[in-house]
């Protein structure tokens, strides 16, 4: 209440404030002496004088306010614009949004956002020689990073030409290319540091400059200790002496003093969750809560060694998850029986690339992504799914993977420890069947792709994974309880990435976003905010439908929606909403959600149906999408992805530009 009467007197003047009655003041004057408790007793006396003038200063804004709101929106007739003023009603009913525990958003601990610049690669493989205590009987698991370590050791041993640190032969090679297969999941910019079967004193200086590097950064150290001792419970791995003769301890507490906070450890060894166990034990976890933890097993267990399997699990599902996938599906689905046509030759050599989504291997990347995005929203708690999997690229592609690492390893007789801890049933999600599901409708397609020729070739069948999903999130929309988190919520997100499914994504979107502020707060945790952005800067054919989610998630939460607009700097966009000219505007309809393949033609004398009056004439094309929530009915165009495909350059929204869309149908034949 005083500040709504300081901000009256910043209004009005000083001379348009409300006197307050004498009796206030004298007592205002006689508490102005006392402690500090005494002047907030003057305050509270000051503020109940006033109130009464206040309050009814209150009502008269408010009624103005609803005044200018009512006259905005009916100037949108007959369009109907979201309830950004309705009644909380839904959120009410479902508890209320400040009582609604999971969907509170993240926090300041929490809002922790530092991306990985520096990462060190311990490699102790020892290739040649058993670890202590854990003979390897043959057959048994031996690829690391798809890399036999035999083969690579007589090839390193043939000429020298590794860069590593130490006489680590065909580690240094191995080494290698687990910076590569790193580069695919971190950023390009990452500086990564190999550190391969070299002595203690190597191992912590590395540790420290990578520090140094990094600054402010977070760091991965990476250790693979699959030719060493196993962890012991004090929390130690292995390296060597100087001389390469002696196992010398390195402590997870020596390697937290060197790396610092923030930084993600990946243990890949032996009764590697003895690490993570001896770091709580300490309280580490309390005073370093940024430091993240990925171990392949449980304490006291022992990796696994199948010869279907590659000795290096845990790092290959965190750095080529879909080969990963393929394998396991090639050794252990019953594709022999159900696709006996289907080799493994034929999955291992599936075409197309991991980047191109119109690929058979792009897509079966792009639907595994979706997978475990769905299953970590499913099964964790959304603020802790927004810390790991919406703070940044790099730990979300790590986590994402850990999902899959999850299930195989578990699948395999371990237990893999995380910190923070993944959800135990996690591997038992119905999500899994569904991809298991995915793989076989797209593999039984290879004997066809893989036999066509230039003269006959062979096209490929989408998979119809985004479309059920979508269907699903539609029928929940309709008919489920909203009070309940949305399972299919990630891949409506994913979906507005491809242009296909765009339109009917943001149909469901702004239908689910409309039932209260609820909704908006779980589409933040899932991670809304950044998908609109890039649409506002990079498809400009949207930006109107954009702008109706933007409404709806301000709503929702004011502070998260405008902190992503000024970091997007998006205001410049929505300012040239207010510049748009209906009459030099075309509309392209698309009916409930699906996109109409012609334009259709107003007469200049004959108003639109859905619209106020516009003229269809030789102006300019303009993009433009116009939006009903209520009535279903969109208008949109084409996606910026086709005009990249047709060697078009984007072009700022809101600009005129010319739409590849079909010519208009030819009028019916006189009667």
């Amino acid at each position: 209440m005083l500040n709504r009467r300081r901000n009256a007197d910043q209004r009005h003047g000083p001379g348009a404030a409300v006197a307050p009655p004498p009796g206030a003041a004298a007592a205002a004057a006689g508490n102005a002496v006392t402690s500090s408790s005494g002047a907030i007793s003057s305050a509270s006396v000051s503020v109940s004088a006033a109130g009464p003038s206040s309050h009814a200063h209150e009502i008269h804004s408010s009624t103005a306010l609803d005044e200018v709101i009512n006259e905005r929106v009916a100037a949108f007739a007959p369009c109907n614009l979201p309830s950004l003023v309705n009644d909380d009603t839904m959120d009410e009913a479902s508890g209320g949004v400040g009582t609604l525990g999971d969907v509170t958003l993240v926090g300041g601990t929490t809002r922790y956002r530092v991306r990985i610049t520096q990462a060190v690669l311990l490699m102790y493989l020892h290739i040649g020689s058993d670890p202590p205590g854990f003979p390897r009987v043959e057959p048994c698991a031996k690829m690391e990073c798809w890399v036999d370590p035999m083969v690579a050791h007589v090839a390193k041993s043939a000429h020298r030409s590794g860069r590593g640190s130490g006489a680590g032969g065909g580690s240094d090679s191995i080494a290698e290319t687990l910076e590569r297969q790193y580069r695919s999941v971190l950023r390009d910019d990452v500086g990564v540091m190999r550190v391969v079967e070299a002595s203690l004193e190597v191992s912590k200086s590395a540790l420290a400059k990578s520090r140094r590097m990094a600054r402010d950064g977070r760091i991965l150290i990476h250790y693979n200790g699959h030719g060493m001792p196993r962890a012991t419970d004090l929390g130690e791995v292995w390296v060597f002496d100087k001389e390469r003769t002696h196992y010398v301890p390195l402590n997870i507490t020596e390697m937290a003093e060197l790396a610092d906070t923030p930084a993600i450890y990946v243990f890949d060894c032996n009764s590697a969750g003895s690490l993570l166990q001896r770091w709580c034990r300490d309280r580490l976890h309390e005073k370093r809560p940024h430091d993240l933890f990925v171990c392949a097993c449980s304490p006291g267990e022992t990796l696994p060694l199948s010869p279907a399997l590659p000795a290096d699990l845990l790092t290959s599902c965190l750095t080529t998850p879909l080969r990963m996938a393929l394998e396991w599906y090639i050794g252990f689905s019953f594709h022999a029986m159900l696709l006996p046509h289907v080799t493994a030759d034929m999955i291992r050599n599936m075409p197309g690339d991991c980047n191109d989504r119109k690929s058979p291997r792009g897509e079966l990347n792009w639907i595994l992504n979706a997978v475990t995005d769905t299953i970590a929203w499913c099964t964790l708690p959304p603020a802790q799914f927004h810390y790991l999997f919406r703070q940044g690229t790099s730990i979300k592609g790590i986590f994402r993977n850990c999902i899959l690492a999850d299930r195989l390893l578990r699948e395999s007789g371990c237990t893999p420890m995380t910190y923070p801890a993944l959800s135990e049933e996690a591997h038992l999600h119905p999500m899994w069947e569904l991809w298991e599901y995915t793989v076989d409708k797209c593999v039984s397609q290879l004997p066809r792709l893989l036999a066509a020729t230039d003269e006959a070739p062979a096209a490929y069948e989408p998979s119809s994974f985004f479309d059920d999903q979508l269907t699903a999130f539609e029928v929940w929309v309709e008919s489920g309880d909203m009070a309940e988190v949305p399972e299919q919520l990630p891949c409506v997100l994913l979906a507005l990435t491809q242009v296909l499914y765009r339109v009917r994504a943001f149909t469901l979107l702004a239908k689910y976003l409309d039932s209260g502020r609820t909704a908006g707060k779980r589409a933040i945790l899932c991670g809304i905010l950044p998908y609109m952005s890039k649409l506002v800067t990079q498809a400009p054919e949207v930006f109107l439908i954009v702008t109706v989610l933007w409404m709806q998630v301000i709503r929702a939460d004011p502070a998260e929606g405008c902190n992503e607009m000024q970091k997007c700097q998006c205001e410049k966009y929505f300012t040239s909403l207010l510049k748009l000219e209906e009459s030099s505007t075309l509309i392209e309809y698309v009916e409930y959600g699906q996109m109409v393949n012609y334009a259709r033609v107003e007469s200049p004398q004959m108003p639109s149906p859905s619209f106020s009056p516009t003229t269809a004439t030789a102006a300019p094309r303009q993009k433009r999408a116009e939006f009903q929530p209520r009535s279903q009915t969109w208008a949109s165009t084409t996606s910026l992805d086709g005009a990249a495909e047709a060697g078009e350059q984007p072009l700022q929204p809101m600009q005129p530009m010319r739409s590849p869309l079909a010519e208009a149908p030819p009028p019916p034949p006189p009667p």
